[in-house]
């Protein structure tokens, strides 16, 4: 006869504790996420397993939390990593189209070293119209990541120096500055 193999620990529903449980294992949970992820990426399942069975229903709302907050990014397949750059507790919104008249807007400031550059030029370089270009500029601004010069009429990258620095990092796989720990 095979050994018997003990049953799982019963875990106790998330929905069944009281606030100030909830809360405790949210935030006991955020730490342990946060430094298992600073390691490597992991799937959820391989962080639901490194768990004990009572913080586990909490995992869920954990991950919701920190990808609310964007300090943490799914990468497919089930699998999240901790986001090494970029401000924290800000939520992460896809917007492809200001990302990239952001992205022209440094890369020609800093190509023409003039550190601005007007709608029309933008325009120009990533072939889109007037409208969309003006639209994104003024969500950038308002994002505080760009700002309209009255005087000339152009638009530049609010600091320019730490955006090349993150985004030289991204593409040339360099490790981006350190945040300090808490």
């Amino acid at each position: 006869m095979p050994p018997r193999i003990p049953p799982p620990p019963v875990t106790i529903p998330f929905h069944d504790k009281s606030p100030e449980e909830r809360r405790g294992a949210r935030r006991a949970l955020r730490l342990r996420l946060l430094k298992l992820l600073d390691a490597q990426p992991m799937t959820v399942m391989a962080l639901r397993l490194s768990l004990e069975p009572d913080t586990a229903g909490a995992l869920v709302a954990t991950l919701e939390d920190l990808v609310a907050a964007g300090e943490i990014a799914a990468i497919g397949h089930g699998a999240y990593t901790k986001v090494p750059w970029g401000p924290e507790m800000r939520p992460v919104v896809a917007a492809p189209l200001r990302d990239t008249v952001h992205g022209a807007l440094v890369h020609l400031a800093w190509k023409t070293r003039r550190k601005s550059c007007s709608v029309t030029t933008v325009s120009e370089f990533l072939g889109l119209s007037l409208e969309e270009v003006a639209l994104s500029l003024q969500k950038l601004e308002l994002a505080g990541q760009a700002s309209f010069d009255d005087a000339t009429g152009e638009w530049r990258p609010v600091g320019t120096v730490t955006i090349r620095r993150v985004r030289k990092g991204i593409d040339e796989g360099i490790q981006p500055i350190p945040t300090p720990r808490r």
